[in-house]
């Protein structure tokens, strides 16, 4: 499967940033697109499944907001993603 274009602007983005930094030998991207296996029906299907397992007391926007922010963007702010601990 090919990378999907944000997929791949991000990719390449995170490459540029990382280039020249002696810290860094490798980024290793990993997912269900990398491992050739994404498929758009999965992510809505598990999505729908923990929304509906209880009454979590947010809105989906809220929910969604709060994945993108505290897990995966959590390298923007040096964080460790709650479900990495």
């Amino acid at each position: 499967m090919k990378l999907r274009d944000h997929h791949q602007r991000t990719t390449d983005r995170l490459a540029r940033a990382y280039r020249d930094d002696a810290e860094f030998r490798a980024l290793i991207i990993g997912g269900s697109v990398a491992k050739g296996c994404a498929r758009n029906d999965h992510a809505r299907s598990l999505f729908e499944r923990v929304r509906d397992f209880r009454d979590w007391g947010v809105s989906d926007l809220e929910a969604y907001t709060w994945f993108m922010t505290d897990v995966e963007w959590s390298w923007m702010s040096g964080t460790t993603p709650m479900e990495d601990w």
